[in-house]
């Protein structure tokens, strides 16, 4: 029985070199720490790292390959990730939020007065309507309610903050739909008289 199930270990091993394999240091790191994050998993430990063995293609898929990468404060992801709107801005608040801020800040849901304040921290201009900050970023897809007034960062917006920000020269944010739907009125039945 045990080696069936070593098997198995074998080929989830071998999909999951196979997904990585095309992708960057950088990335295959992200993909792995979202991964365990998304598993529920605890950062693997260095006791259990020191008891697999140390070949190149493992070492490059351990989670936190590069952690002093990673701005520790909101000002400096700001900066890094530079946002071009409200909406950018909300979502690499509530990244800081869910996975950079020191460990007494994090939290996996954000509120209208999170924006406010971070907004404040990171020096980013406030939106007219920061009321509707947060309801435009579940426009664009970047966001789901989770409760009253509390929103979460979903994969779409994860993904816009790890891979996408900051964006390429001339490459324009993605803006949500502004046009009005517009109605169709049945056309007007001509009784017979």
């Amino acid at each position: 029985m045990p080696e069936a199930n070593g098997d198995g270990e074998i080929r989830a091993l071998q999909v999951v070199i196979d997904a990585l394999q095309p992708l960057d240091d950088d990335a295959r790191s992200r993909v792995l720490e979202y991964t365990l994050k998304r598993l529920g998993m605890h950062d693997l430990s260095t006791s259990s790292a020191a008891a697999m063995p140390s070949t190149p293609e493992e070492s490059v898929t351990q989670p936190d390959a590069h952690p002093s990468r990673q701005p520790t404060d909101i000002r400096s992801l700001r900066e890094a990730k530079e946002p071009k709107s409200a909406v950018e801005m909300a979502t690499v608040v509530a990244y800081y939020l869910s996975e950079a801020a020191p460990p007494e800040e994090r939290r996996q849901a954000v509120t209208v007065s999170d924006i406010e304040k971070y907004f404040k921290h990171a020096n980013y201009r406030l939106p007219a309507r920061i009321d509707m900050t947060l309801h435009n970023g579940v426009a664009a897809g970047y966001f789901d309610r989770t409760g009253r007034g509390e929103f979460r960062l979903n994969p779409v917006g994860f993904n816009l903050v790890t891979q996408t920000l900051p964006r390429a020269a001339g490459q324009a944010p993605r803006r949500p739909s502004t046009r009005k739907r517009t109605t169709q009125k049945a056309p007007p039945t001509n009784p017979k008289k």
